[in-house]
């Protein structure tokens, strides 16, 4: 009976102690450093040396700086199983200035691939109507990296681009991708300058609660792999007609002879769904030194 009433009592301090631990970490604030120069913005890690990268769920490395204008966030995947569909989501920064892990301000951050024709298109929708001689050299060549950020809008979702002029401090980011490591370096503006600016809305020496998302789904993904595949099944279409044809004997089991539903990774990327990532820090930006 003594031996019972011991094992209860250290199964209840052990509990105790896993909720407190649980409790710290949940209200754990990570000191925003001060930063004198600003990084440069290129998703490398050299501007950071000295700044304590703390670790993170998901095999992920987290930095943080501020200076008067901008918050810089350091994130570095160290495992990349939990990249998951990140490279094609982007992620997403959401802030919460009333320290509660609650979806509120969201940016985005994604590299986009776009052709030159989408290029000139969203050239002129955001800095204003080009020459013909500035169009031709762009249509020089066939496609263009685009990293954008935009505000999420709550009620639809849409990734919306900030009008530019002179009130508004951009949001800028890049990503690497290494043998073993995938880093995102980002450039966020404290102030909000319009509801549709990509900024925080705080001030050095504030406090700030930080979510990160990635991977899963999105509507452009799925339109994306969708189009992939119809493309793909075509061209799965063409090879099996020329196995038929100019393969006497062909091996029924060769790959380029299947239809697009056949084909067993693609049947196994149709069943299977990219997780999703979100996790929540809090963060005390520091103040002017």
């Amino acid at each position: 009976m003594a031996k019972r009433r011991l094992f209860k009592t250290s199964l209840l301090v052990l509990m105790a102690l896993a909720i407190s631990a649980f409790c710290l970490g949940k209200d754990e604030v990570i000191t925003s450093d001060w930063a004198a120069t600003p990084p440069k913005i290129d998703g490398l890690s050299q501007d950071w040396e000295g700044v304590p990268l703390i670790s993170q769920k998901y095999g992920v490395k987290l930095g943080f700086r501020n200076d008067e204008k901008y918050f810089y966030v350091l994130f570095v995947f160290t495992d990349l199983k939990y990249l998951s569909t990140g490279e094609l989501t982007g992620m997403t920064l959401y802030f919460n200035t009333q320290s509660e892990q609650k979806k509120g301000r969201a940016i985005n951050f994604r590299k986009i691939q776009l052709t030159a024709d989408q290029f000139i298109a969203w050239m002129e929708k955001n800095k204003g109507p080009m020459s013909e001689e500035e169009k031709k050299k762009i249509k020089a060549h066939d496609a263009y990296w685009l990293f954008h950020s935009g505000i999420i809008k709550k009620d639809t979702e849409e990734i919306v681009t900030a009008e530019e002029n002179a009130r508004i401090t951009p949001a800028v980011f890049r990503m690497v991708r290494e043998q073993k490591t995938f880093t995102y370096e980002l450039a966020i503006p404290l102030e909000k300058a319009t509801e549709l600016a990509p900024g925080i809305g705080t001030k050095p020496g504030e406090s700030l609660t930080v979510g990160f998302e990635w991977g899963g789904w999105t509507k452009d993904l799925k339109q994306l792999v969708a189009s992939r595949m119809g493309a793909a099944g075509s061209r799965a279409r063409d090879e099996k007609a020329d196995v038929d044809v100019t393969r006497e004997g062909a091996d029924p089991q060769d790959v380029r002879g299947m239809s697009w539903s056949d084909r067993p990774e693609l049947a196994a990327m149709r069943k299977s769904q990219p997780k999703k990532y979100l996790f929540w820090v809090n963060v005390k930006l520091a103040d002017k030194q």
